[in-house]
């Protein structure tokens, strides 16, 4: 009796039971019992005709070789002859490894494509290697993912970070590398402790909708790609104000309008208070915060841990409202440290923009945003905003969200590889094409006060 015979009898036999569903581990032991020299795919079905398992089961076993055990389930009850079952492969082995050194190489230049991108490099290859009557316009639309699920120890589906072309010329080792040695030559030194490292940024409550497709990565390196259009929902903006050590300060929320609403008032409390703001924070705007709210908070823990010597570390993004030689000198005297992001990178340096505002987000009803200083807007739906707000603020300065978010930016502890085998080496192809030369490139990079520590040991730098 020979194999198909074998099969058909164990089938017969069998169809009036139920399936049996058995795990992965259990289908292995069953697999080890089966001569090795037979193929997966006949392996497989001598299993469902021997055993009754599971389809489905039996097929996730090797999620890459799925359809390639349905049609062999389908070949066997047809009766047709089961052995190099499904469609040939569409590259050989040597041309599979090519393509993978492809996306390698688009991906340290800072492109990750996506699956029809995937299709059209291995169609490339294969008629590249092909004489030109053979060559054909198009392959299997499902190649790109068998493709990435085959080889997925080394190829990865992600969601990539959105960057404009700002954030994708700075988010690359050229312009982080200095930065993180200038911060390491300084904190070597003098090792800050976690409680005394802080960072606050403001963050619009917005909704913004884009289209985002999955992007294909060498396994270890993180995918940027450039954004969709998209559209921002107008809203408040909240500063957050975190240490390293887990805790955090009161969180502001500023609000652009002449006065804070009574009903919003009504919910201030010592970890929440909300500030009036025409537009967004401006230089006079950010040194009323920096004498009201930063510098007593600071002062208040240093004293709650009998540390008033000790300079406290703040990180700070570059923008222009942080550009105030006001603040520069209250920093020094109250001896805080000021170090300052390099431009566009906060996405990938920053605390608050890895984990904290996200985590804020996500838990934020944008309903109640979008109506919030309407002259029609009710006293209820302000109260239901702020209610809203305090329970988001309560799962994003979580004491494990905010050390995460510590960790990941490298900063504390002080691990700058932890972002820099992430990010590539140069800015992505797209971005620079309308740059003439990397001298410009440069001259863009080093404006301002970004990327710079401005006060440390109470002394301008």
């Amino acid at each position: 009796m020979d194999l198909h015979e074998q099969n058909n009898f164990y089938q017969h036999s069998l169809e009036q039971l139920p399936e049996i569903h058995k795990t992965k581990e259990q289908i292995q032991q069953l697999l080890d019992l089966i001569d090795d020299e037979e193929d997966f795919v006949k392996k497989i079905v001598i299993l469902r005709n021997k055993f009754n398992i599971s389809r489905s089961d039996l097929a996730n076993f090797d999620r890459s070789k799925r359809s390639s055990v349905y049609r062999a389930f389908d070949a066997d009850i047809d009766g047709r002859e089961v052995g190099r079952v499904g469609r040939p492969p569409i590259l050989i082995e040597n041309l599979e490894t090519a393509l993978i050194e492809k996306v390698k190489r688009l991906n340290i230049i800072g492109i990750y494509p996506d699956v029809d991108d995937l299709n059209i490099l291995a169609l490339q290859i294969l008629n590249d290697n092909r004489p030109t009557e053979k060559r054909i316009d198009n392959i299997d639309s499902q190649y790109g993912y068998n493709f990435v699920a085959r080889y997925d120890k080394v190829l990865k589906f992600t969601n990539p970070q959105l960057l404009d072309k700002d954030r994708a010329l700075n988010c690359n080792k050229k312009v982080i590398e200095p930065f993180f040695k200038i911060l390491g030559e300084k904190i070597i030194k003098s090792p800050p402790l976690p409680q005394l490292m802080g960072n606050t940024d403001e963050g619009s409550i917005s909704q913004f909708k884009t289209k985002k497709k999955k992007r294909i990565s060498i396994a270890g390196f993180e995918p940027f790609c450039q954004p969709d259009n998209k559209k921002g929902l107008i809203g408040a903006s909240i500063m957050p104000f975190t240490c390293a050590d887990g805790q955090s300060f009161p969180t502001c929320v500023l609000i652009d309008h002449a006065t804070v609403p009574i009903e919003l008032r009504l919910h201030s409390s010592p970890q929440l208070f909300f500030h009036p703001c025409h537009g967004w924070n401006t230089k006079e705007i950010f040194e009323q915060l920096f004498k009201l709210w930063i510098i007593p908070s600071i002062n208040q823990k240093r004293k709650l841990l009998q540390l008033e010597h000790e300079p406290f570390y703040l990180f700070l993004d570059g923008h222009k409202s942080r550009e105030n030689k006001n603040i520069f000198e209250l920093a020094a005297q109250h001896n805080i440290n000021l170090i300052i992001f390099p431009p566009h990178t906060t996405s990938i340096l920053q605390p608050c923009d890895n984990g904290i505002f996200a985590v804020l987000k996500n838990n934020i009803n944008f309903s109640s945003v979008l109506n919030l200083f309407h002259q029609d807007t009710a006293a209820q739906q302000r109260n239901q905003f702020a209610i809203n707000l305090r329970q988001a603020l309560h799962k994003s300065l979580s004491p494990q969200n905010i050390i995460h978010s510590y960790a990941i930016t490298g900063l504390c502890p002080f691990n700058p590889s932890v972002v820099l085998t992430k990010i590539p080496d140069f800015p992505p192809i797209w971005a620079i094409k309308q740059i003439k030369d990397m001298d410009q490139y440069n001259l863009t990079r080093e404006r301002g006060i970004g990327g710079k520590i401005i006060t440390f040991d109470r002394k301008f730098l």
